[in-house]
């Protein structure tokens, strides 16, 4: 807690330093900018860029699959900007150098405090000034030309996005270490399977706790699906059927329906990925209904019935 109020603090001051050196290049800027960046420093102190990293670690990205990994180079960038923008935690730095740390820029931050107030107060009056300097005179105050424009929303528009994009980044890492934890710790869970109950029609459902994950009232199309991380509209096979059936959809992969359960631990159950029983579902699909499963043509191991003895 403490070492995130010093980064608050830390990202605060950085801003403000940007405002300052922007200054340079807006002294004939209008009052009104120039009034509302430095209240925007102001505002900063009290907003920190936590709430936009929480804002992306909440959209995130899904990942369904082990191979949906970030760029290396971007999770490089990434982990320098951190150093710099939030050195407090990025060092885990905490006891009595932490509070020592934060008193001395809490001492700052007062002492900024009242310089950015007193400059508030200056460009408000010289904005009032402008205003009424245009009311008389009916010309427009001079703007700060298109370059300049540009680069000041770039500058805060990356500063805003990349808050999140950040956020987004570590959530989808976070995610993708825990679709891999679970596919290691399920790899050889315990299967159990038992024909489901009558009544729930075509409804199908995954249920996931601690101790194991359930898939209730799933047919072998469904299974492959959830194991797979796909549509069920993605999982085809090369049954010939009689077009002319009464019951085009009454054979192996659409009935019956099963209640499966893989007993074993899960790791954060509420983001859980379905993937995770891609191993084990496999195996007990070969070695339950004999099926060979390709994915691209590539026919995932096992291969069918035959090739379980290999793997045990």
């Amino acid at each position: 807690m403490i070492a995130a109020f010093i980064d608050h603090l830390w990202q605060s001051g950085l801003c403000l330093v940007a405002v300052v050196l922007s200054m340079m290049v807006l002294r004939r800027a209008p009052a009104s900018l120039r009034l509302w960046m430095w209240r925007g420093a102001a505002l900063k102190f009290l907003v920190p860029f936590a709430l936009l990293y929480a804002l992306g670690s909440w959209m995130g990205f899904h990942v369904s699959h082990p191979g949906d990994t970030v760029a290396p180079a971007l999770v490089q960038w990434l982990r320098e900007a951190q150093r710099l923008v939030s050195p407090a935690q990025d060092a885990a730095l905490h006891g009595g150098a932490a509070l020592g740390l934060l008193l001395f820029l809490l001492a700052l931050a007062a002492a900024w405090s009242g310089a950015v107030a007193r400059q508030i107060r200056i460009e408000l009056l010289r904005s009032r000034w402008q205003a009424d300097a245009v009311a008389a005179t009916g010309e427009p105050v001079a703007g700060i030309g298109f370059f300049r424009a540009g680069l000041l929303t770039f500058c805060g528009l990356s500063a805003l996005s990349g808050t999140v994009l950040s956020g987004a980044i570590d959530d989808r890492l976070h995610r993708h270490a825990v679709l891999e934890a679970n596919l290691r710790a399920l790899d050889h869970a315990k299967v159990e399977m038992a024909l489901a109950q009558p009544g729930m029609g075509e409804r199908s459902r995954l249920e996931v706790n601690e101790r194991g994950v359930l898939l209730r009232n799933v047919n072998v199309q469904e299974m492959i699906a959830f194991a797979y991380g796909v549509s069920r509209f993605e999982v085809m096979n090369n049954q010939v059927m009689d077009s002319a059936s009464a019951q085009p959809r009454d054979f192996w992969m659409y009935s019956p329906r099963w209640d499966v359960r893989i007993t074993g631990p899960v790791r954060e159950p509420e983001i859980f990925e379905s993937y995770s029983l891609h191993t084990v579902m496999t195996r007990m699909l070969a070695m339950r209904f004999g099926l060979e499963i390709e994915v691209n043509g590539e026919c995932q191991r096992p291969c069918g019935r035959w090739d379980t003895a290999a793997l045990n």
